[in-house]
Formats: structure tokens, sequence, C-alpha cells
């Protein structure tokens, strides 16, 4: 399958190619907030895409494995393998409330995103917020970053998900 189409189908249109497979179930309440205590989010799954490219991202195999249930989110596997690099991530927060903690850590090892190379290990301490206004937010943290075998340290900053838009600072 084209892995365009389901990034369509989520109203996220993102330049994707591969070869994707494996299995999917995803449920989401339209209206977060209008139930308070229930999840937003329902499902599980476990996919694949090889020899691809994600924007200018090329990839080996592209993978993610996560579950949603009422105890809360978890992308148990997420990671992007190429022919000389990686990254792996795992994220988790709750869904019940207005505001979640959120934890999330990845490594990237001599990653190719475009023309530069990444290495560091990340890690993201935030929240998760339901209802109006749904978006993800918290401070991220690395040690020994290193941009084209630059070493930059440890870098501290926030980070925000809103609207389909990423900011970092």
């Amino acid at each position: 399958a084209n892995p365009q189409g389901l990034f369509a189908l989520m109203n996220i249109p993102t330049p994707i190619r591969g070869s994707l497979t494996g299995s999917i179930h995803l449920s989401r309440i339209l209206e977060p907030g209008s139930r308070p205590g229930e999840p937003l989010w329902e499902g599980k799954g476990n996919l694949a895409a090889k020899e691809g490219r994600w924007g200018a991202i090329p990839f080996e195999t592209l993978a993610i494995k996560y579950s949603c249930e009422k105890s809360g989110l978890d992308v148990e596997d997420f990671r992007i393998m190429q022919k000389d690099g990686s990254l792996i991530a795992q994220a988790n927060t709750e869904q019940v409330h207005q505001e979640n903690p959120l934890k999330m850590t990845a490594a990237l090892k001599n990653f190719l995103a475009g023309e530069s190379r990444l290495n560091g290990n990340f890690s993201m301490n935030g929240f998760y917020f339901t209802g109006p206004g749904e978006r993800i937010s918290g401070e991220i943290r690395s040690d020994g970053f290193e941009y084209n075998r630059v070493t930059a340290g440890v870098l501290k900053g926030t980070l925000e998900l809103k609207r389909k838009i990423l900011s970092l600072n």
C-alpha cells in the first residue's frame, strides 16, 4: 500500500514514499472534552514502510508500533532505519484529563536528514492537552547533541505541536 493514502485519510498531506505493510486500528472522538474521563483515541497498530523517503529523510525501514487505550497512549516503538543511521523513539501519555503528563525519548545515530547528519539522545517532559486547542508541549533536552560532527553540548528548549505546526524554541 502507499503510505501517502494513510496520511491523506488523517487529513495530514505529507510527501512520503515506500511500500507500506502492517495493521492499523485507530478511532478518534471528534469533539474532545465532550465526555469527561473518556479516551479520545483507541486502537493499536503495527505499520512498516520499506525503501522510501519521508520529505528529505531517506529510509530503508520506517516502523511504528502503538496502542491507544483508556489508560493512555503509547508509541511503543517508532524507528527510521537508514543505510548508515537510525532514529528510534518512544512516547507515552494519559488521555482522559485536560492536561496529561507526556514523556518522550529519542536516539539518533548518524541520522541523515537532508544534507545533515545528526547524533544524540533526546528527552521530552511535557503535556498532552485535550479539549479545544488540543496540543502537545514540553521541555526538550539533549546532552551531547552532534550536528554534522560538530558537538553542540547540552541543548535545552521547548517544543509545541499545535494545529499541525511544530515549533521549537
